[in-house]
């Protein structure tokens, strides 16, 4: 991967970070009325998502399945009514999600998502929230998976729905030099010239913790199969559970542009180099279990009791994802220093 500029370092960001460098994580539960859990993600200030659920609850005989619930999702803009692009997005929210979640267990029921993109509150733009009827702007990867993180913990927070696992979500920019950096802020994303980016996209992984068994010769075997070994990694937290990560969704496309300055619609996975791709699925899956470690922390900060990641000082899971990601991502010669800060004033006490 490039070194960025001729120096050999890559052009600084706007908000001073490393090229893998999560902006810091705010996550807080607010008591909605008349909804099973709650929840809302952010990254940094400008990238703020909330989430709610409901279920399982009645559903209309016409919505009704006989041998699993119902999952619905609703996007709802800060003003107007759903656009095609806010259907569009609750359609990916809903295959990003529905793979973590055991229906099965309550047929004939409704479990309702509704999530809502915040943006920033100082920000008037279009760009920061998701559209409306009046509006045509498109929503952001970051936007995106602040949405997908939100929904994760309003499931957690409910628990009225088993699940098979969390999903997690990042997004990933790749620099007109070949750099590719880790939560790119709206600014970035929509910047030209020296560190715009050629391509962006978001990437969404269901992580699961997984248990351990000891074969015959003493070594270590895992549940599945060798096949698994291209679409799992497995990730070990000292004397912690392990845990994979499946990647469920994502969303890689080519900023070029034809005439007119305008985006290519057909821009693709095909744009960018196969290499690039998994370059950059790589650093998101490292960027999501980050993510999945502050929102574990704060899911059992919430709740009062310890789940085995965290177990110990507040951020002491945080900082062991961080030990095992400089060791995965050294054979591709990246400096990984993802900077979480989970919030803790906005935490509804208990």
């Amino acid at each position: 991967m490039s070194s960025g500029s001729s120096n050999g370092t890559p052009p600084a960001r706007p908000d001073n970070r490393r090229p893998t460098d999560l902006r810091p994580i705010h996550i807080s539960y607010d008591s909605l009325a008349r909804v099973d859990g709650s929840a809302r993600f952010s990254f940094g200030q400008s990238t703020t998502s909330l989430a709610s659920l409901s279920g399982p609850i009645e559903v209309r005989l016409a919505a009704e399945l006989p041998s699993k619930a119902t999952f619905e999702v609703l996007v709802r803009p800060l003003s107007g009514i759903p656009a095609t692009e806010a259907k569009a997005l609750a359609a990916t929210l809903r295959a990003c999600l529905e793979p973590s979640l055991i229906l099965t267990r309550n047929p004939r029921t409704l479990v309702q998502l509704v999530v809502q993109g915040l943006g920033s509150s100082s920000s008037s733009s279009a760009s920061s929230s998701v559209p409306s009827s009046s509006s045509s702007s498109a929503v952001s990867p970051g936007l995106t998976t602040s949405m997908i993180n939100a929904s994760s913990l309003s499931l957690l927070i409910a628990s009225s729905i088993p699940m098979r696992g969390v999903v997690c979500a990042v997004s990933v920019g790749l620099r007109d030099d070949g750099t590719l950096i880790l939560d790119p802020s709206d600014d970035e994303a929509s910047g030209e010239g020296e560190g715009g980016l050629k391509a962006i996209g978001a990437f969404a992984f269901m992580i699961t913790t997984t248990t351990t068994s000891t074969a015959k010769d003493g070594t270590t075997e895992w549940p599945g199969t060798a096949g698994d070994s291209a679409q799992k990694r497995e990730s070990t937290l000292g004397s912690r559970p392990r845990y994979t990560s499946d990647c469920v969704w994502s969303s890689w496309k080519s900023k070029s542009t034809k005439g007119g300055g305008r985006p290519s619609a057909s821009a693709s996975h095909s744009d960018a180099s196969s290499s690039e791709l998994l370059l950059a699925r790589d650093l998101a899956r490292i960027g999501a279990e980050c993510v999945y470690a502050a929102m574990r922390r704060s899911f059992e900060e919430r709740v009062g009791v310890r789940t085995g990641v965290s177990g110990g000082p507040a951020g002491e899971g945080v900082e062991d994802v961080k030990v095992e990601m400089k060791k995965e991502m050294s054979e591709h010669d990246v400096d990984v220093d993802v900077d979480v800060d989970v919030d803790d004033e906005d935490k509804m006490e208990i």
